[in-house]
């Protein structure tokens, strides 16, 4: 008998370190694939979620199944622990290079060997069985399917995750897609495209997003004819019901010139445009011409816009300004110091969505 409850208390001594392994999983929480010569930097982004325990990351592999297969096609087995509230980035690149460190500055913990991943493909948490097919624990993508054309697809681009737990189950909601070529210059190339990296992915950082208190700044403003930065900010929270009480605005803009937010509910963007970027995908939605007033001339960086997005809401012209929709939105303005078609002024932009 004695024996039968030592097996017992053994069973139940398994089972609960079972459970506890599985609260404390790591999980996928960025991906990008670079646009730098080469097509780097690729990189994947692990996070330690529990705020108590450490992650011996021994037990996991990281997966990749490409061009919509179903079997692996390539699998590393992790190294070292992961502290709680830590994060592991996964660098796709030769061990003989550094496209990484040059873009961030710091080395990436793990180093795959080759660019094994471009922004079709699937990426996969699984626990460690050194073949690669062990129980999945995170995924981004969906296994099976070519991400092409899909809402998930990050080629030259990237995506980052707002969630708490690791999920078998791939999760669109939980992630903010930028959607193809968000990280693609064809203006200057990859000294541009570097400013976007470094600007717009975010390694060791979890973003916020959703919730209509989750407001996100993201992009890269276009250094203006007076050498000034425009600057996107807000104050009050987006709702759908208030009536106002959520102002957008941007600062350093030139003073005395018109100008626009224009915001989109499809999507964010990067793409080169007008000397600067597009942040927003189209269709892109446009709100009354404003006034920069400032100073009287000349040309200096006093000017400023202000628009109150719950009272756009509430005047009903656009049917998709619902609660739970996000927004992505940007100042465009004219700048008559650049020769057209680029005689023109764009800010950084901001992501959010619309509560109740």
């Amino acid at each position: 008998m004695l024996r039968n409850a030592s097996k017992l208390l053994g069973a139940v001594a398994v089972a609960l370190t079972a459970t506890a392994a599985q609260a404390q999983d790591p999980m996928i929480t960025e991906i990008v694939d670079g646009t730098l010569t080469g097509g780097l930097p690729k990189w994947v982004e692990i996070y330690n979620p529990s705020s108590s325990a450490s992650i011996n990351l021994a037990g996991y592999e990281i997966v990749n199944y490409n061009n919509g297969g179903l079997v692996k096609s390539g699998f590393y087995p992790l190294t070292g622990t992961l502290a709680p509230l830590s994060f592991y980035i996964v660098s796709y690149e030769a061990t003989t290079t550094t496209n990484y460190q040059t873009v961030y500055g710091a080395a990436p913990d793990f180093v795959t060997g080759f660019a094994g991943i471009n922004g079709n493909d699937c990426v996969a948490l699984q626990v460690a069985d050194g073949l690669g097919t062990g129980a999945i624990v995170d995924v981004y993508g969906v296994i099976g399917v070519d991400g092409v054309g899909t809402a998930w697809e990050y080629t030259d681009s990237h995506a980052f995750r707002c969630a708490s737990a690791a999920s078998a189950t791939f999760n669109p909601s939980e992630w903010t897609f930028f959607g193809p070529d968000a990280l693609e210059d064809n203006v200057c190339g990859d000294v541009c495209e570097t400013t976007l990296l470094q600007g717009n992915t975010f390694p060791g950082q979890l973003q916020t997003c959703g919730g209509g208190s989750g407001i996100t700044v993201y992009c890269t403003s276009k250094v203006n004819s007076v050498s000034c930065t425009p600057a996107i900010g807000y104050t009050g929270t987006p709702s759908a019901s208030a009536g106002s009480g959520f102002s957008i605005n941007v600062t350093n803009v030139i003073n005395n010139k018109n100008g626009l937010l224009f915001y989109s509910t499809v999507g964010p963007n990067g793409l080169a445009f007008q000397g600067g970027h597009l942040c927003t995908k189209a269709p892109i939605k446009r709100t009354n011409v404003q006034n920069s007033g400032g100073n009287p001339p000349p040309n200096d960086c006093s000017g400023t816009y202000s628009l109150d997005f719950n009272a756009h809401i509430a005047g009903g012209t656009d049917p998709n300004l619902i609660q739970g929709a996000k927004v992505w939105a940007q100042w465009w303005a004219r700048d008559p110091g650049f020769s057209p078609p680029n005689n023109t002024s764009l800010s950084d932009a901001l992501e959010f969505t619309i509560g109740a």
